[in-house]
């Protein structure tokens, strides 16, 4: 019977043997012993030797074409890094002279606020230590020039004293000025003076009309006399306490 080497092995195989030779009409005694052959020993690979030694080589050393993507990814992050870095330098090389331009004209303006004050701040004129006193060489109405002495820290002059108005007098004024003289209550109208006060002291100049008619504003003259008027644009002198 043709044996076939490809197919898989018995595992069991049956050898007789004879006990003893058959002496003396001793019959032979035949006895039937499986031997069992481990699976393991047959169905396991068999391996090449020489193979098994070139696979331990080659996982100790990566391929050629492993090593050169690692080289090839390592040299591509340290380039974006560097673009990263270039770009960084680029920006603040650009953002520097804007936010430094963008600056300079607050400081600028800063000081041309400050020499504006300084100038006005000299020509404020001191009387008695106690207040100081400032012409305009602007005009406006009276309104609109009160509102400029109180944003200056003051208010309209208020001329209650012959020694006041003979100061007053010898300011160097450029012309027609509003003075803190006013008519108020349409129902009772009188002169009074930007503080609530009535006037003590009076220098109209001569020939005006002096009673008083509502919304009438009072101003002095070149030379520091009275006068009155309902509107129009004049000079004006503001006066502030000295604290």
């Amino acid at each position: 019977m043709a044996c076939n080497i490809y197919e898989d092995p018995d595992l069991t195989m049956k050898v007789s043997y004879n006990k003893g030779a058959r002496r003396k009409g001793w019959e032979r005694e035949e006895k039937v012993v499986d031997i069992y052959e481990s699976a393991d020993m047959l169905t396991g690979p068999r391996l090449n030797p020489s193979r098994k030694g070139r696979g331990a080589r080659t996982q100790k050393r990566p391929p050629a074409v492993q090593r050169n993507s690692y080289k090839a990814a390592a040299l591509i992050l340290g380039l974006l890094c560097l673009l990263l870095l270039a770009g960084i330098s680029v920006l603040l090389i650009l953002y520097l002279p804007i936010s430094l331009k963008s600056k300079q004209p607050n400081l600028t303006c800063q000081i041309q606020t400050k020499e504006k004050q300084n100038q006005s701040d000299t020509e404020w004129q001191e009387f008695r230590l106690s207040h100081f006193y400032y012409a305009s060489a602007e005009k406006k109405n009276w309104t609109e020039s009160r509102k400029n002495c109180q944003r200056r820290g003051g208010d309209l002059v208020i001329i209650n004293s012959f020694e006041k108005q003979k100061f007053i007098q010898r300011m160097k004024i450029h012309g027609d000025s509003w003075i803190g003289l006013q008519t108020s209550d349409k129902w009772n109208v009188k002169w009074t003076w930007v503080d609530g006060s009535e006037p003590r002291y009076s220098a109209w100049k001569q020939g005006v009309n002096i009673n008083p008619e509502a919304e009438s504003r009072g101003y002095i003259d070149q030379q520091g006399l009275w006068m009155r008027n309902k509107n129009g644009l004049k000079h004006w002198i503001c006066e502030k306490k000295n604290y």
